[in-house]
């Protein structure tokens, strides 16, 4: 998550999604498609990893990004706010990351 070699995080996470489909393998696939801008790709991939019923902020934090790159800013709000009140220190970066954004989206 540190903007370095993202081709290769790409074919890692296809990689890993070929071996198994839960709800992690889904939410690291969609999250290097967006590293890789592929934004609306990313999105479909993520409805999947949300589609699990995981509750989990990070899972919530990329979800929003994504849809905030594909222009939903009410979406990316509401999957930000359930980030934020399942666990408000979820990432020492993403969730001072997640209050700023949902600043600009609301």
């Amino acid at each position: 998550d540190h903007d370095v070699h993202l081709d290769l995080a790409l074919e890692m996470a296809e990689a890993d999604l070929a071996k198994r489909t839960d709800a992690g393998a889904w939410d690291a696939y969609a999250w290097a498609l967006y590293k890789n801008d592929r934004a609306a790709d990313a999105l479909q991939a993520s409805e999947k990893a949300l589609s699990s019923g995981m509750q989990d902020a990070g899972f919530f934090y990329r979800a929003a990004v994504i849809r905030q790159a594909v222009g939903d800013d009410e979406r990316a709000a509401d999957l930000l706010e359930r980030a934020l009140e399942l666990s408000p220190r979820f990432h020492p970066l993403h969730a001072e990351a997640a209050e700023r954004l949902l600043a600009e989206v609301r």
